[in-house]
């Protein structure tokens, strides 16, 4: 489902007024500071009901204005359906579908997904830019992951503040042992899902990755702190958890945090046999994050009936030519595409023949 127009009030340094994007590949080009990025984290709001580059709500509200507000329309055929969404200091977020205000707005309806140079940070970050990967990617593969990930950090926090009390003798075991069972079912359900959505993503990765490296090997396995989950069950699952947190239990008290669970697993993403992290070159790095942003992009088309958006932030810049070469094949294959880049320097060339433009100067867009 194409995003057909979308209007923007209030929005970062955008002005005000309604973008009409094209079928097929939109070039957003402007000078650096303009608000090429800004366009398509609105683009991205609307489609995830979220900031693409992870500011909270009210750091997208434009300087002289007391609120933002983004309206997309959506379209395939006949169909059309449209998404409001605002934000105020005084009310926080509100959302409309279809001219109808929604109580909560949680599962994504559009599908979408975001490539810019900082996913490298996914491969080189720390567990949690890993974590955030996948839970991101499951927000829109799962309806109700969202709220089962929200209700898993609200318990933990629970239980984190009950550990304290317990270490200092405000409150008795039995307290933490309700807390127990409630992160033991809320955590099972989010460790059975990112399991589920880790396999059927690996294949996709190393078909990619062997096909851009020209052969290369590629392993992405998940890392848990419990034990020996990985060929368990949800009921499995969630019983092993409730044992290694008896188990840990003590300790857990003692040092005022939870030690296990899916707030502290990794991903271990191995090449030719080595970690990436560590001892991948800056290319084979890349190479990683680009083939699994396509296996993104594979999935989401594979078990949805709309295929998904693309929006692609600055990335031909930063690829070479047989990587380009790669991710414009994927680019041209119907979806409907925002590439932002500061000029046609470095971009293919075919690229630029089939692509609708877009100048972004000081926030006033030119089509």
């Amino acid at each position: 489902m194409d995003l057909l127009s979308l209007e923007i009030e209030g929005f970062r340094n955008l002005k005000s007024g309604i973008f009409h994007p094209q079928p097929g590949i939109n070039l957003v080009v402007g000078d650096n500071g303009q608000g090429k990025t800004n366009l398509l984290e609105a683009i991205g709001y609307v489609l995830f009901m979220r900031s693409i580059r992870g500011f909270s709500d009210q750091y997208l509200v434009q300087w002289e204005s007391p609120y933002f507000r983004l309206k997309g329309e959506f379209g395939n055929g006949s169909h059309r359906s449209f998404l409001q969404v605002s934000w105020h200091p005084e009310v926080g977020k509100k959302v409309w579908l279809n001219g109808v205000v929604q109580q909560s707005f949680t599962d994504y309806l559009y599908k979408g997904v975001y490539f810019s140079p900082d996913h490298l940070k996914i491969v080189k970050g720390g567990p949690s830019e890993r974590r955030i990967w996948l839970d991101q990617l499951a927000c829109q593969f799962y309806p109700g992951y969202h709220r089962q990930l929200v209700m898993m950090k609200n318990i933990l926090a629970q239980r984190n503040h009950m550990l304290k009390l317990v270490r200092q003798r405000v409150t008795g075991f039995g307290e933490l042992e309700i807390w127990d069972l409630q992160l033991a079912k809320a955590g099972s359900a989010i460790l059975t899902k990112r399991l589920e959505l880790l396999k059927r993503l690996s294949v996709l990765v190393v078909e990619i990755y062997g096909k851009i490296s020209g052969g290369g090997v590629i392993n992405i396995d998940y890392c848990p702190t419990l034990p020996e989950i990985d060929q368990m069950n949800h009921q499995e699952i969630m019983a092993c958890y409730g044992k290694e947190l008896e188990r840990q239990r003590m300790t857990d008290i003692q040092k005022g945090v939870t030690g296990c669970g899916p707030h502290r697993d990794d991903l271990s993403i191995v090449i030719n046999g080595k970690m990436a992290r560590t001892f991948g070159s800056q290319g084979q790095q890349r190479t990683v994050v680009l083939s699994m942003k396509m296996a993104e992009v594979e999935l989401l088309r594979l078990n949805f009936p709309q295929p998904p958006l693309l929006l692609l932030d600055d990335v031909f810049s930063e690829l070479d030519e047989v990587r380009c070469s790669h991710l414009l094949d994927y680019v041209r294959r119907g979806y409907q595409t925002f590439i932002t880049a500061v000029n046609d320097a470095g971009l293919p060339r075919h690229l630029l023949g089939e692509s609708h433009r877009v100048r972004v100067r000081d926030g006033y867009l030119h089509v």
